[in-house]
């Protein structure tokens, strides 16, 4: 983790990663918050489908983190 992510969120009192207390119960359920995410609000949009391409490759990179 980079030092400069450390510095803004400590700026802004927040977590580098705002889900992480809530990783247990995400490996828990049996539902895709991410999927349900992107149909539910993104696609409501009506996003590009690069911005669509973005969502889905942070939500992979913070599901394999």
């Amino acid at each position: 983790m980079s030092n400069n992510r450390k510095a803004i969120a400590d700026a802004f009192e927040r977590e580098i990663d705002p889900l992480a207390e809530y990783s247990e119960i995400f490996e828990t359920i049996d539902a895709d918050a991410f999927g349900a995410f992107i149909e539910d609000v993104l696609e409501t949009k009506n996003p590009t489908s690069g911005t669509v391409q973005g969502y889905e490759r942070t939500i992979r990179e913070y599901a394999t983190s």
